[in-house]
This record gives C-alpha cells, sequence and structure tokens, in this order.
C-alpha cells in the first residue's frame, strides 16, 4: 500500500483561476481520475492508499479557491 505524506502534500492557488494539486507518495500507485456533476467535482481515486493521519485540511491550507476536499481511505481500490 503507497502512503500519503503530508508534508508534500497540498492545494495551491496560482492565480485568479489556476490550482495546483500536489499529492506525495511512497510508493507508484495505479489511479484514475474524472469528474462528475451535481455538485460538480474532480475524483481522484488510487488502488491501495493509505491516508496516513492527513486530513482534507491538511491539503487546502493554502488553498481559498477550492472549499471542500473528502479523503476516502479504502484498500479495495
Amino acid at each position: 500500500m503507497a502512503l500519503l505524506h503530508a508534508a508534500e502534500s497540498h492545494i495551491k492557488d496560482l492565480g485568479d483561476d489556476e490550482v495546483r494539486l500536489t499529492l506525495s507518495l511512497s510508493k507508484g500507485t495505479p489511479f484514475r481520475i474524472f469528474s462528475l456533476n451535481n455538485p460538480a467535482r474532480i475524483v481522484f481515486e488510487f488502488h491501495r492508499l493509505g491516508l496516513n493521519g492527513i486530513g482534507p485540511d491538511d491539503l487546502l491550507s493554502e488553498s481559498d479557491h477550492v472549499t471542500e476536499v473528502k479523503l476516502i481511505e479504502s484498500e479495495l481500490g
């Protein structure tokens, strides 16, 4: 299982309409990215990723544009 590293992972505003998501993992792991509507959102789904105690506020400390992050840990991936 890959682990998420808190110190190097964040969401950061780069300008009026640009945001950068940085996720630092202990090792490579398969993932997929897709969008959903109602409400509009982007989903990053990782196979076997441990959150390592990281919560949404840990990722959002540098962003005013992103208003919510949900983290769900699952070994099923």
